[in-house]
């Protein structure tokens, strides 16, 4: 409603405080003498020569929004607190525009007294909304723009509202802001992440959304409180992306690669060890060695476990029986895995089909033409030397790797065909070997003029005819394996470097509760030490009081029923040092066939933004 100077006289004596406020120049041009009372003003003059300027860029805008709305023809009630000399007023007022004679146009309140009937707790809650450093703002159920904080027009430079849907206009996808708002209006309220639009950009960040009964105007209106957490989304990207990268690799790697704990538990499996095996991923993560392989091959971990865990890389042989592949035997390459710290927390497993291999040292009784007949066939280039170190066969493959004719090898000295320092390198490798032992060695070749990694396994070979006291020697192109093995190496150590180099602190902690990864942030944060960390559990480190430890637990139990897959919570914490400090705990779980894997925290200290 829009009133002008003939309608001053009908509120001159109404109990309402009434007054006419001019907000450009921050002065009370008229009032009643209800508004003298209650304004606290001596006499009329001494009113309309104070200063009214807003002491808050949110008292500003709000102004600036009453003006805007009232002028154009829309009806506005408002409610505010503001402090006088008698102490703190709470008005509940109504807002026309009024027309002075000039033509200027001023904001007309009619306003009364309710600080009697407002609860004191109310009154700190909503300005501790419109002073908080979280955005907050508030709309109508068409989506207009109805309240917002001093942060909200920092983030947002929105002073004047803006015509049309201005809650779907915070979002980037129109279809999501629909469904939160559907959500909220439908539940009560809405918490999760939403893409934004902000001056910066489309960033993330954490919303809560509360369908409410607006105390002023009797009306359902929607609370949003929201907070940047952009840089911890694409952390959480980044990591995800280094993982698929892996995977990516690994899969491409012809060989079975399994990465397990310490606990014979499988965490990482490529699709060939699933094909080998005959099981899906899912089948396998998550899983002992003993449930998915079984007991078997448990025992010979049993054995291994103390070589793993002292360090030690080492590989072993045995015969199997794998779906669409028969028994075959494998060889089996154990690479322990150390964090940071030196402390051995998994182990690398690679396979290797090694059939062709034995295959060949149980022919070494046999004569030289039925040793020729079956090796051709193998990818693999063997060789037989009799006890004064002459060639007296190669099969095929040797031959072609090394470009040599059948007369230009057979009945020579290795020094002859390899040189002197080749056989001066492998000789006492090559007496391990004729005492009976089997010997492995890698080395690099030049296989075709190319350079390439071979593994040569030496055994002992004796017909008890025409060669005595020999050793067949069997060489393996192992060139893609080894550069599959260090890629997956690096892909591995890229996305630690990820989790190390995050501004969070990240701490991941096993099904038991014991943790099993405590970065450096996790470090400067709460005090302790990776070392110190690692194996304990969260609240052997008392992070928490007692509140937050019940808190805490609380949240943990959450994910735990599935009832949410991860949480965001303001803790107060303690450091090692006894010190408190406040932070922001993101906490998820992983599942694996329903079972909880691991839970994965980032912590991010908000002391300051608390202070």
């Amino acid at each position: 409603m829009i009133l002008k100077q003939a309608d001053l006289v009908r509120y001159q004596d109404s109990a309402n405080a009434c007054w006419v406020q001019d907000i450009e120049r921050s002065r009370v041009i008229w009032a009643n003498q209800a508004a003298l009372k209650m304004l606290c003003a001596d006499s009329f003059d001494a009113l309309y020569a104070r200063d009214i300027t807003p002491h808050s860029e949110a008292a500003r805008t709000r102004l600036a929004s009453y003006f805007a709305r009232v002028f154009a023809g829309q009806s506005v009630t408002t409610q505010w607190t503001s402090t006088y000399l008698s102490g703190p007023i709470t008005f509940l007022a109504e807002v026309h525009g009024w027309m002075g004679p000039d033509g200027r146009r001023h904001l007309f309140f009619d306003a009364r007294d309710i600080a009697d009937s407002v609860c004191p707790e109310g009154l700190r809650m909503l300005e501790a909304a419109r002073h908080s450093l979280v955005l907050f703002s508030l709309y109508a159920l068409d989506g207009r723009l109805l309240e917002r904080n001093a942060a909200f027009v920092r983030e947002f430079d929105a002073v004047f509202e803006s015509p049309g849907d201005r809650f779907l206009a915070l979002f980037a996808d129109d279809v999501e802001g629909e469904r939160i708002r559907g959500a909220a209006i439908t539940v009560g309220k809405w918490r999760g992440r939403s893409r934004i639009i902000t001056p910066k950009g489309t960033r993330w960040h954490m919303l809560f959304v509360l369908s409410m009964l607006d105390p002023v105007d009797s009306e359902r209106v929607l609370h949003v409180e929201s907070f940047d957490i952009n840089d911890q989304v694409e952390s959480e990207q980044q990591a995800r992306e280094a993982e698929l990268l892996l995977q990516q690799i690994a899969d491409e790697i012809p060989q079975p690669v399994a990465y397990l704990d310490t606990g014979r538990k499988f965490h990482f499996v490529n699709t060939t060890y699933c094909n080998w095996i005959g099981r899906s991923r899912e089948g396998i993560i998550g899983k002992t060695v003993r449930e998915v392989v079984g007991a078997d091959l448990d025992a010979i971990w049993d054995e291994i476990t103390p070589r793993i865990l002292r360090g030690e890389r080492f590989d072993y042989e045995r015969e199997a029986t794998y779906p669409e592949r028969g028994k075959r035997w494998i060889r089996v390459d154990v690479v322990p895995h150390a964090d940071a710290a030196g402390k051995i927390v998994g182990v690398f497993v690679f396979g290797y089909d090694v059939q062709a291999l034995k295959i060949a040292e149980s022919a070494r009784k046999g004569t030289e033409r039925p040793l020729e007949l079956i090796t051709d066939n193998l990818p693999v280039g063997i060789s037989l030397q009799d006890g004064d170190y002459r060639i007296r066969f190669a099969n095929l493959a040797m031959r072609r790797w090394f470009g040599l004719r059948p007369e230009a090898i057979i009945g020579r000295h290795i020094s002859e065909v390899f040189g002197n320092v080749v056989f001066e390198e492998t000789r006492s490798l090559g007496e391990r070997a004729r005492k009976g032992e089997i010997v492995q060695i890698r080395r690099r070749a030049e296989l075709l003029g190319q350079a390439r990694v071979v593994d040569i396994t030496m055994a002992p070979f004796d017909d008890g005819e025409n060669i005595r006291n020999g050793l067949i020697a069997v060489y393996a192109d192992v060139t893609n394996r080894v550069e599959a093995s260090e890629a997956l190496n690096r892909a591995r150590n890229t996305l630690t470097s990820h989790f190390a180099n995050t501004p969070l602190a990240v701490i991941q902690v096993d099904a038991n509760g014991a943790i099993s990864q405590w970065t450096g942030r996790a470090a400067d944060i709460f005090g302790w030490s990776d070392a110190e960390a690692e194996g304990r559990t969260i609240e052997e480190l008392h992070l928490f009081d007692e509140e937050g430890r019940a808190s805490f637990a609380r949240e943990i139990g959450r994910l735990d029923t599935g009832a949410e897959d991860r949480f965001t919570v303001m803790w107060r914490n303690l450091r090692k040092d006894g010190g408190a400090l406040h932070a922001e705990w993101f906490g998820s779980v992983l599942r694996q066939a329903d079972k909880v894997v691991s839970y994965l925290m980032l912590v991010q200290d908000e002391s300051a933004r608390v202070s």
